[in-house]
């Protein structure tokens, strides 16, 4: 029974670090699409209030 176990904590570690890895991708390319974005979006609101 024990190797099982051990095999499916090792298979859940793997996966875990898996994930952790691809949430750091899209927290960056997450990050980046809001530096964009916000950027234009503050540069529409100024010109609406310069009107």
């Amino acid at each position: 029974m024990q190797p099982k176990i051990d095999s499916v904590v090792q298979t859940l570690l793997q996966e875990n670090a898996n994930l952790t890895l691809q949430n750091a991708q899209y927290k960056s390319v997450l990050e980046q699409y809001e530096k964009k974005f916000g950027t234009q979006i503050a540069e529409e609101q100024a010109k609406e209030e310069e009107k």
